[in-house]
């Protein structure tokens, strides 16, 4: 969904493989929303590795023009990820919200005008 999203020029011809990859992804978040009920992060009560892939990839999902489900663990779990200094540091980056702005991000955080 990021590409045609965000790296691709709009494209009305992508927009059902876009719902139906939002339909998806926002299922597996839901799964994900259920597991944090039972637990603080991924793998127990204690931040851990496992939290640090799925967490940049949240950013970008949270980030995305999509609508999504109500996902209240996942939320939490999210706000704790962003009060450590390093994700916030690392992780959210913006990364704009079309090609045109990805371009520009992307050349001003390599030195190009």
């Amino acid at each position: 969904m990021f590409v045609p999203l965000i790296r691709q020029p709009p494209d009305p011809a992508r927009r059902g493989a876009i719902d139906q990859a939002t339909a998806k992804l926002n299922a597996q978040y839901q799964r994900l929303d259920a597991h944090l009920a039972q637990q603080a992060y991924l793998a127990g009560n204690d931040f851990t590795m496992g939290d640090v892939p799925l967490g940049a990839m949240t950013y970008r999902y949270l980030n995305l023009p999509i609508e999504r489900p109500e996902l209240p663990n996942l939320a939490r779990w999210y706000r704790a990820l962003t009060e450590r200094p390093a994700y916030a540091a690392r992780v959210m980056i913006e990364f704009g919200r079309n090609l045109e702005e990805w371009t520009a991000l992307e050349r001003a955080g390599a030195g190009q005008p």
